[in-house]
């Protein structure tokens, strides 16, 4: 017999192999790789960044381009809101007419306030400058005479002060004089004349102007205008985003090299060890073949 050496294609095997594994993973829903998370991660803090960074720097654009102030509690209305939403706090004199205004009349048209007056007994004072300086001081509204307030705003500075545009009553001041008094029509013949020349409005102007004169000049030192350098706070969180991007991407390099290299070891021993199995099947099929043929 002719000694005809056997030796077994070894590439059959392993494209039955590969077939299996084709048809297997065809008919197999394939995961979703967890990589991706990182990245939705990463692309979802780029966004938030984005919209932070861009509705607070058009916010603050907007307000260099246009400066402007909060809105003023300037009408009865609008310290109402404020009330309600403790926004604000408000007082008058202690024992005044005013003060039972405000607890009687006011409060039955609206309980906040009665309830405000009562909630804060400490801030209603008993004098007008006291009033004045609480208004400087905290978020508080003082309710009093127009014309008391007007005259306290101009010597302690108008322009530190916001009067309302209108009021909660109005009120009408007389001189009381005896019925039948001999000089009642030269009196009201002689204010009459007075109003019509003009004489109590030019007091008025003078007294006020006075005031005003000799009122401080109040001057804030700190005060600037506002500059880019105030957007720098919203670049502090795309730097943040940023720098945790940059981590995640080489961590994401680092740990794909470390597993494609794992991979890859493991591949290698798989293929050594197959090697080592056929040369063991075909040296064993040539003992055979030597052996019984």
């Amino acid at each position: 017999m002719l000694g005809v050496k056997v030796t077994w294609p070894r590439q059959v095997p392993k494209c039955g192999r590969l077939a299996t594994k084709e048809c297997y993973h065809t008919g197999t829903p394939s995961p979703a790789p967890g990589r991706y998370s990182i990245r939705f991660f990463i692309s979802f803090w780029w966004i938030f960044i984005l919209v932070i960074l861009w509705s607070y720097a058009g916010t603050l654009t907007s307000f260099m381009t246009y400066p402007g102030r909060r809105p003023a509690v300037d009408t009865v209305s609008k310290l109402q809101a404020a009330l309600a939403s403790h926004h604000i706090t408000y007082g008058t004199i202690t024992g005044s007419t005013y003060e039972h205004f405000l607890l009687t009349s006011m409060g039955e048209i609206d309980p906040v306030f009665r309830d405000s007056i009562e909630e804060n007994p400490d801030l209603q004072v008993h004098k007008v400058a006291e009033g004045m300086e609480l208004v400087l001081k905290k978020k508080y509204a003082f309710v009093y005479m127009t014309m008391v307030i007007k005259w306290y705003a101009a010597t302690m500075g108008s322009n530190r002060f916001r009067r309302s545009k209108n009021t909660f009553s109005t009120e009408a001041i007389g001189i009381a004089i005896q019925k039948c008094h001999p000089c009642k029509r030269s009196f009201n013949h002689v204010v009459s004349r007075l109003e019509e020349t003009g004489f109590f409005t030019k007091w008025y102007d003078d007294v006020f102007f006075k005031a005003k004169a000799t009122a401080p000049i109040i001057s804030v030192n700190k005060a600037r205008p506002l500059a880019l350098d105030d957007l720098q706070g919203a670049f502090y969180f795309l730097s943040i985003g940023a720098g945790i991007g940059a981590i995640a991407f080489l961590l994401e390099i680092i740990i794909s090299k470390f597993l494609n290299r794992k991979k890859t070891i493991k591949e290698k021993l798989k293929k050594k060890q197959k090697t080592a199995e056929w040369k063991a099947v075909e040296s064993r099929l040539n003992w055979i073949y030597e052996r019984y043929y």
